[in-house]
């Protein structure tokens, strides 16, 4: 459940901060900015969990090894660009760059992208492959 917090608070984050931008309401940049610090948090919560559980699982079949390293390379790419966005809002006082918001948005925008390509991957891996599920015992 861990990981669904930071998929939903980042994109409901880029969309307040967006609308901000669009409609020059500055309470949407509020939003947008504590969406991103939790969001943020929650990336990093998920990546550490994912790796705990990596360690616990053992070795894996071929087709839901070569998932789990690229779900494991997008959760990496993904966390270190929510960690460069974070820095550069916070060294901006928490509002949008004021010399480049566009720019900002956009790169906001294709870390989106990164995580959610990342989550689909990890429902692959879950829903398809069964990875990290725990099997009922048999009666």
């Amino acid at each position: 459940m861990l990981v669904h917090f930071p998929v939903a608070l980042l994109t409901v984050g880029w969309l307040a901060d967006l609308f901000a931008y669009v409609r020059g309401r500055k309470q949407g940049s509020v939003v947008g900015w504590w969406n991103a610090v939790a969001g943020t948090a929650g990336v990093l919560a998920s990546a550490a969990s994912g790796l705990m559980a990596k360690s616990a699982a053992g070795a894996l079949p071929v087709m839901p090894a070569a998932a789990l390293s690229d779900h494991e390379q997008l959760a990496f790419a993904s966390s270190v660009a929510f960690l460069l966005l974070i820095g550069w809002r916070f060294s901006c006082r928490r509002e949008l760059p004021p010399g480049s918001p566009r720019l900002f948005l956009l790169l906001t925008g294709a870390a989106l992208l990164l995580l959610w390509i990342t989550a689909h991957i990890g429902g692959t891996l879950v829903h398809e492959f069964g990875v990290g599920v725990i099997a009922a015992p048999r009666p």
